[in-house]
């Protein structure tokens, strides 16, 4: 299990954020002020080819092989950061403090497909840049944690997108547990021109948040108490969609910690998605024929 041990040497990354609170949302030592998301693993190139859809949404690729619960020994346990440049993940033997990086056999990057906004820092063991945090519920689940080893980050793809399409944004959030206010946004557009996108709660849960709410930052309570040492999430999570216009040819659909329990636990993520969202145009015979938003102007 994360202990505060393993994280408290730990350095901080300042990416900053603008919090548009759902209700409830509070204001936290953890939030940053609004500014330009940068990029440090990102290759836009004219040769580059990207996936026309999100890759591993539920986090399981290779999630058997990198963690199981805890046995005794604390390694493979039930969080892990993954390096996916180099095929590794960051190992927990049993003796605190001698953490190593170790590779993944078979690992795939194209089908991990998760990077992160994280940079490098030599003098910490967890601090390589891109890392993303994976952990594992008490149900089997896998999902991504979003503060991971640095204040502020965020993780991303980049997809291959029709100029003009609209896209529709699905995933599932909550809070790490009952003791504070997770948040987060959803950052679409071209590498430079990143936007954040309107996201409404479609379904609840445990806690009752309030379905048909919308806001650019997503916020869900979570009922349990003891979430962030026995990762036990069954029934936290609430559902979110939202819609994006393509405006390029490539598109960097990222999602980024705005304020969690501290700089490097909480804002839960899982289970994204997202597909062309045309409308479809009723026909008077009963058949139906999709249609671009273009097309409907």
């Amino acid at each position: 299990m994360k202990t505060s041990n393993r994280k408290k040497a730990m350095a901080l990354l300042g990416v900053t954020v603008l919090i548009a609170s759902l209700a409830g949302c509070g204001a936290s030592s953890a939030s940053q002020a609004a500014t330009t998301m940068t990029y440090p693993n990102a290759v836009s190139t004219a040769s580059t080819t990207y996936p026309d859809h999100l890759v591993n949404g539920d986090f399981e690729y290779m999630a058997a092989q990198v963690m199981s619960r805890p046995n005794g020994t604390g390694d493979p346990t039930d969080f892990t950061f993954i390096d996916p440049a180099a095929g590794q993940r960051l190992a927990y033997p049993s003796t605190l403090g001698r953490q190593t990086w170790k590779s993944i056999p078979g690992f795939d990057k194209t089908r991990f497909a998760w990077t992160s906004t994280q940079t490098n820092n030599p003098n910490e063991i967890a601090h390589h840049a891109g890392v993303v945090e994976l952990q594992l519920d008490l149900d089997g689940n896998t999902y991504a944690e979003l503060a991971a080893s640095q204040s502020g980050t965020a993780i991303y793809q980049k997809i291959g997108t029709t100029p003009g399409v609209a896209y529709r944004v699905r995933l599932k959030h909550t809070s790490q547990s009952a003791s504070y206010l997770d948040s987060m946004r959803v950052l679409i557009g071209p590498e430079n021109d990143l936007q954040p996108v309107s996201m409404t709660r479609t379904t609840s849960n445990k806690a009752g948040d309030k379905i048909g709410e919308t806001s650019t930052t997503i916020a869900t309570h979570a009922t349990n108490t003891d979430g962030i040492t026995n990762r036990n999430h069954h029934g936290q999570w609430a559902t979110y969609e939202g819609t994006y216009i393509a405006t390029s040819d490539v598109t960097v659909f990222t999602f980024e910690n705005v304020t969690s329990y501290n700089k490097d636990t909480g804002n839960l993520l899982d289970d994204i998605s997202f597909e062309e969202a045309y409308p479809l145009d009723y026909q008077g015979n009963g058949s139906t024929n999709g249609s671009t938003p273009q097309e409907n102007k």
